[in-house]
Parts: structure tokens; sequence; C-alpha cells
């Protein structure tokens, strides 16, 4: 989206001075370059606010996914290592229930993003946050789960670590993306 012309904070003094010259019709250029000054300065105003708005919100989604990331391993490395039963004991302890909450901030989280990010680079990837984790469930812990009732989970095991390292560095390349799209203001 092109940017507004800003006029320099003296183009409506200069203004006001060139009308008293001129006589009284040069006083409604004033008024003009007032008007128009004013409604650039709130249109970039907004932009300033939209971005910091969009900023925050991905500030909680890299909070969000770092909280989470290395529970959700842990939880599925024990699926995969433990018994079923084992498994069954874990979703009532403490740590489940860690668990539990950083998948529902997380979740909430991503549902801020995809209704306040609009960047045109940063909303693809966000928006591929989403897919993994929707995919999650079925791809990665429905797998444990499975092996976690026959044993031998190396490869799932595996599969996860993959899955958590990869969710982690799109984590990474968001905060990259919005240090450079939303850390300063576009001139």
């Amino acid at each position: 989206m092109p940017q507004a012309l800003l006029l320099p904070w003296w183009a409506p003094i200069l203004s006001a001075l060139l009308a008293g010259l001129l006589g009284l019709g040069a006083g409604l250029s004033s008024v003009f370059l007032t008007r128009r000054f004013t409604r650039e300065q709130r249109q970039q105003d907004q932009l300033n606010e939209r971005r910091l708005e969009q900023r925050d919100v991905l500030i909680e989604l890299i909070d969000a996914v770092e909280h989470w990331a290395p529970q959700a391993e842990m939880a599925s490395l024990l699926m995969g290592k433990g018994t079923f039963d084992d498994v069954l004991e874990y979703v009532d302890t403490d740590s489940g229930e860690a668990v539990r909450e950083s998948v529902r901030e997380l979740q909430r989280v991503l549902v801020r993003c995809r209704l306040i990010v609009t960047d045109p680079e940063l909303r693809p990837m966000v928006l591929q946050m989403v897919a993994h984790q929707l995919r999650q469930a079925d791809e990665i812990n429905g797998p444990l789960l499975e092996v976690a009732k026959r044993g031998d989970a190396m490869e799932e095991i595996l599969a996860s670590i993959r899955f958590y390292r990869d969710v982690k560095l799109l984590a990474v390349k968001i905060q990259e993306s919005a240090l450079r799209r939303l850390a300063t203001p576009h001139s």
C-alpha cells in the first residue's frame, strides 16, 4: 500500500504567511494545506498503530511457541517411550495440565494472529503455524499413542522431534520477519 506524502510541519505556517501577503483568496489554500496535513498525519498514526498491534500479537505467538514446544516435545517422548498406562497417568499430573494449558494459550494466540496479522509477508507464516497445530493431533500425537500401546516408537519419536523443531524454526522465521517489517515505522 503506497504511503501518503507527508507535508513538513512548516508547510501550513508558510501557507498562512503567503496567504497574508497575497490577500484573502490565499487563505483558502492555508485551510486546505492544514486539513491535508492533519488527514495525512492521522493516516500515518493509524498505520503505526496497526503495525504495533501486529507486532504485539506476534510477540505473544513467539512466547507461546517457546513455552509450548519443549513441553509438548517432552510429552511426546513420554508417549513414545512409556507404556500406555504411563501416558494415561501423565495426563492427570501437573505436567500434563501444564501442557494442556500451553496448548490452549497457543491456540488462543493463533486465533488472535489470524484476526490481526495482515502483513503480506507475515500472514502466510502465521497460517503455516496454524496448519502445524491442526496436523499435530493426527500426524504426531496419534501415531505416538498407537505405538505406546504396542511399544518400539523410535521412528514416531524422531518424527515428533522433527515436527517440534520445525515449529520452533518457523517461530524464529516469524520473529526475524517481524523485526524487519514491524519493528520500526516505514518511512
